[in-house]
């Protein structure tokens, strides 16, 4: 059906005007011209004439009409009601204007067919491969339906392509972490839509652009559907009909996910991912559907996140660092998750990965302008959401203070953890400035009257463990110089430097004022 805001749209060259309007009349469902002599009008049509048509009627009830201006005080001596009349000026051709509006009315007509057409291929489509195949042939072009972790759950066969990046893909049965990452670069300064509104993707790598529609059902992103422009033009395609194959697709997949819980043969990946998603309901679905995995019962695991948003290898095609983690940690699965590489290890050691692996990664990490959040060691994979979340955490944390090296490890961000999840649990809070200790906010308030470099001197001397060879080493200041600013310290500030609990508090009060300034 179309509305009346898609007709003052769709007319807006020819200077529209309302002039009557009622709230009951909102689409119509065909178009007509108006006849001479024409008495009656019906409901769900839309009338296109001169005004001076209607000049022999006495009573009009519940039309709608676009009417050419064409007469002096056209409505006089008429009785209407329930009406919508648009105006529009006299110079306007009425055959023009109804060729324009017409125009909606067969994109109308054309998308109901195409609607018909769809759930015809939604009631004959068995598995999501018939689905993959069916889409082909009515979009014309080759398609991919995946995961939101890049996997290939089906692809049109029939439809063939010379595209060699497409071609590698299916085979492979996944996009490379090269391939992610250079989507990531060329989407970086586009906003993309947060729904299945299709939108073009153009590579380097492929001189054929692809349309994908992201796969949501019920706000949960399943994952993408892909088509590639290697015969018809995509532009022939209607937006709205590539939104409701994305919806069939939805329903599919999730069709697919229940049918493969039930079968058996779980794939390791996939688990890893229901369980970042927090969509297995209890541990007893859990254990039934590990039952199936090479997961060894007992085993110490450690998860690491992967930022690979300026990652950038030579060729996107190619499944390098994958590879590299395979070689580093072979009893490892790793896959594409929101935004980053995610790596569960199974390790020897309760501590983690290997004080050798650790360096080997670090390594590759400096070497591909990559950086990795590693979590605690855990043994209950169940619990792998929060694991993932550490890592996370150990990200984001280490980018906030700017900390430098590729590596960083959830355990030496835990206390900024806890500060950053009191702070944002309640908005209300009082600044963490409040919970400072007073020696610390005195330290900066002198340094900043006095243009002196107590509080970072302080700092230094206690992370250092109170070395003052290293404390002037690391503030490129003179061993004496440094030796003057503590004994400073404790004169102007009656700091015991003797005294655990003091200097505990000064500690935690330096962590306190960093993650104060976080926004």
């Amino acid at each position: 059906m179309i509305s009346l805001t898609q007709i003052l749209d769709q007319t807006t060259p020819f200077l529209p005007r309302l002039i009557a309007y009622e709230n009951g009349i909102h689409s119509f469902t065909n178009l007509s011209f108006i006849t001479r002599k024409q008495q009656c009008f019906n409901e769900g049509i839309l009338y296109i004439g001169l005004a001076s048509q209607l000049g022999e009627l006495h009573y009009v009830e519940s039309a709608a009409m676009l009417l050419v201006m064409d007469c002096d005080q056209p409505f006089a001596g008429i009785a209407l009601n329930n009406m919508v009349i648009v105006g529009y000026p006299r110079e306007t051709d009425a055959f023009q204007l109804f060729n324009q509006v017409k125009q909606l009315f067969y994109r109308e007509w054309d998308f109901l067919n195409g609607s018909f057409k769809l759930l015809d291929i939604f009631l004959k489509a068995d598995n999501l491969n018939a689905l993959a195949e069916m889409i082909a042939k009515f979009v014309h072009n080759p398609i991919q339906i995946m995961d939101a972790s890049y996997h290939v759950l089906a692809y049109s066969r029939s439809c063939k392509t010379t595209d060699s990046p497409w071609n590698e893909t299916n085979e492979r049965g996944y996009f490379t972490y090269e391939y992610v990452s250079a989507i990531y670069r060329h989407t970086s300064f586009k906003t993309l839509p947060n729904d299945n509104t299709p939108y073009y993707n153009e590579l380097d790598i492929s001189p054929l652009r692809r349309l994908i529609s992201k796969i949501y059902l019920n706000d949960h992103h399943l994952g993408y559907l892909v088509t590639l422009e290697a015969n018809q033009n995509l532009a022939e395609l209607d937006n709205e009909l590539y939104k409701q194959i994305s919806n069939v697709c939805a329903k599919a997949i999730l069709f697919e996910k229940k049918m493969r819980t039930y079968k058996g043969g779980e794939r390791s990946e996939y688990l890893l991912t229901d369980l970042l998603e927090g969509t297995i309901d209890s541990k007893s679905v859990f254990l039934s559907r590990i039952r199936d995995t090479h997961f060894k019962k007992g085993a110490v695991y450690q998860l690491i996140a992967i930022d690979i948003t300026k990652y950038a290898h030579a060729d996107a095609t190619d499944s390098f660092l994958k590879r590299s983690l395979e070689a580093l940690f072979p009893r490892s699965w790793s896959f594409h998750y929101k935004n980053h590489v995610v790596v569960l290890v199974e390790t020897k050691s309760d501590s983690g990965i290997l004080p050798e692996a650790r360096l080997a990664l670090e390594k590759l990490c400096r070497d591909n302008t990559l950086c990795a959040g590693l979590s605690d060691a855990f043994s209950v994979l169940y619990n792998l959401r929060l694991f993932y979340s550490q890592a996370l955490s150990a990200l984001f944390t280490a980018s906030l203070l700017q900390a430098a090296g590729n590596i960083f490890e959830y355990e030496d961000y835990k206390f900024y953890d806890i500060l950053l999840t009191l702070r944002n649990a309640n908005k209300n809070a009082p600044d963490l400035k409040y919970y400072c200790s007073s020696t610390v906010m005195q330290i900066q308030a002198y340094d900043k009257k006095h243009g002196t470099d107590y509080f970072k001197t302080l700092w230094t001397y206690l992370n250092t463990n109170k070395n003052l060879i290293k404390t002037a080493q690391a503030l490129y200041i003179h061993k004496n110089t440094a030796a003057y600013r503590i004994q400073k310290l404790k004169e102007l500030f009656a700091i015991d430097m003797e005294n655990d609990f003091a200097m505990f508090k000064l500690y935690y009060s330096y962590l306190l004022l960093t993650c104060a300034d976080f926004r």
